[in-house]
């Protein structure tokens, strides 16, 4: 699971270096939608980070039935 939390978040880096490179280009040539970039950069950073936390909970969360069911196994 850690692997997958570390390919999410190199994807999440690119994603939102191009973002930021995107809404620089469009702030100076004047276009209408660097605001619309702007607002953009920031929702893809939040959505990253809510889906980075949700997977280190569900890691946390296997983790400990793993243990529990470790546990089950002994006292049987």
């Amino acid at each position: 699971m850690k692997k997958v939390r570390q390919i999410i978040a190199w994807i999440g880096i690119i994603v939102i270096i191009g973002l930021v490179i995107a809404t620089f280009v469009l702030s100076i040539i004047g276009n209408g939608l660097s605001l619309g970039m702007l607002i953009l950069t920031m929702g893809v950073s939040m959505v990253f980070w809510v889906l980075l936390w949700f997977l280190r909970v569900m890691e946390k969360r296997n983790s400990a039935s793993e243990a529990e069911g470790n546990s089950n196994q002994d006292t049987e």
